[in-house]
């Protein structure tokens, strides 16, 4: 088995020493227990961003090709197509779509699909106009970046200064805020947040530009 730590090493650098031993244990106890067989009804999206496939690219081998599904959906951000279970969250390949008798882009339709029941309802207008959206109840949150059409929608109707965060799968944040001192003022308290993450999604914020999520502090 290859394991990639690069994420917990990061976390382990700004985190204390008890909380890097906790980190630790669960990421050795979620790796160590035999998953369920997959199943359709677990297929699921999470984003995570360039670093993330870096890293598990940098795990392949010969006899274990690369063979990830997944989609960009920003500029440093992917939608990535995984088998979900109670131990653990395995990323979908071929291989695993035709154990469940999925084409690829079945696959897709059902990971985009089945979760959004238990995802948050994006923000409307009016609650956008008066006060910022703040999302940190659900599961895989994170996957709320995929919905982009909706966010171009509300983008639209919000102005440019709309923009979103999402450092974690446990939290996303939905605002409008203009280019500026203040924008790159709190594009480094999320980048600091993100740092202190066990796993960290993103240290960017984002605006919504002809379909995908442009890094805001970078002129987007």
């Amino acid at each position: 088995m290859t394991i990639n730590v690069g994420r917990i090493w990061s976390f382990c650098q700004n985190g204390s020493a008890e909380e890097c031993e906790v980190a630790k244990a669960r990421i050795v106890s979620g790796i160590t227990k035999i998953g369920q067989p997959a199943q359709c009804e677990n297929v699921r999206l999470m984003v995570r961003d360039q670093v993330y496939l870096d890293d598990v690219r940098s795990a392949a081998t010969p006899d274990k090709p690369f063979a990830a599904a997944f989609r960009q959906v920003g500029d440093d951000l992917y939608a990535i197509l995984t088998v979900d279970s109670p131990e653990m969250t395995a990323l979908a390949n071929p291989a695993t779509l035709t154990k469940l008798g999925l084409t690829a882009e079945a696959a897709w339709d059902m990971a985009d699909r089945q979760p959004r029941a238990k995802l948050p309802m994006l923000p409307e207008l009016k609650t956008l106009l008066k006060k910022p959206a703040a999302f940190a109840d659900g599961e895989r949150l994170g996957s709320l970046l995929t919905q982009r059409n909706t966010f171009e929608k509300i983008a639209a109707l919000v102005g440019p200064d709309l923009f979103v965060h999402v450092v974690f799968d446990g939290f996303v944040f939905v605002a409008a805020l203009p280019d500026g001192p203040a924008l790159e003022d709190f594009a480094a308290t999320v980048s600091k947040d993100c740092a202190g993450q066990e796993c960290c999604i993103s240290p960017h914020i984002y605006r919504f530009r002809n379909g995908q999520c442009r890094i805001a502090n970078k002129g987007a």
